[in-house]
Formats: C-alpha cells, sequence, structure tokens
C-alpha cells in the first residue's frame, strides 16, 4: 500500500474510496452469465488494484491509511477520530464495508481524464460497487 508523506497542494485530481467485492464465488451453468461473472471480477481486478491504486484489504491497512492521510504529529488515531466527526464517520461506515466482506481502495483521476470518472459511475451499483468522490 502506498502511503502518501507530505501535503498536496493545486492537486489536478478527484479522490475516489471505491469499495468493492469479487463475485467471483458465484457459478453458474449458464455459460453467459458466467461469462458476465468472469469479466465482472476482471474488470474490478485491472481497475481497482492497479500500480495507481492505494487497495486496503485489512483494519490495521485502513487504520494505517487514516493515520497516513488525515493525521497529524503523534495523534492516535482513536484521538484523531474522537476529535473528527467527519473523517470518522467515514472510518467507521469503511470498516463495516470491510467487515461485510468489501475491499477498500483509493484512486486518484485527473480532471482530464473525464471517461475513468463515467465509468465508475456505471459501475456504483450500491451493492457489490460503491463509490465516493472527494475532490
Amino acid at each position: 500500500m502506498k502511503i502518501r508523506s507530505d501535503f498536496v497542494t493545486n492537486s489536478s485530481s478527484s479522490s475516489y474510496i471505491i469499495a468493492y467485492r469479487n463475485i467471483s464465488d458465484i457459478k453458474t451453468d449458464d455459460v453467459k452469465v458466467q461469462k458476465l461473472i468472469d469479466v465482472y471480477n476482471h474488470l474490478v481486478k485491472v481497475l481497482f488494484t492497479g500500480d495507481e491504486c492505494d487497495v486496503i484489504r485489512t483494519v490495521d491497512e485502513l487504520n494505517e491509511y487514516y493515520l497516513s492521510i488525515y493525521s497529524y504529529g503523534d495523534t492516535t488515531l482513536d484521538e484523531f477520530l474522537r476529535d473528527n466527526d467527519w473523517i470518522s464517520s467515514r472510518y467507521y461506515n469503511h470498516k463495516r464495508l470491510m467487515d461485510d466482506g468489501y475491499q477498500i481502495t483509493n484512486i486518484s483521476i485527473e480532471y482530464s481524464d473525464e471517461y475513468f470518472g463515467e465509468i465508475l459511475d456505471l459501475l456504483d451499483d450500491g451493492e457489490n460497487i460503491i463509490v465516493e468522490c472527494f475532490d
């Protein structure tokens, strides 16, 4: 997992947090349906686990991600979450999604890349893929 070590200013990108499930456990005798499932799983792998993605698979990685992005000084995660309601709400929502079997990834997309943003909008079904945009 990549960790940002400094503050980024004048950003020309949007940051997306994406929660997703792999549906590879679904098996069917219908060849067309199975092909669609296989394409979906491959698309998820390509889009959400590439080099430019921060993939978060465990709660420890989630904790590390939030500390690296939002905390300051020697603040512990518990102290930081207690003092920041908005971030605390996001953290516990992401932790709940992970407890429900989702993986989390963070992707930054250049503002000029309107197509990838549209793809994320199309994939966001609120059940298997959940997309949050933070400009």
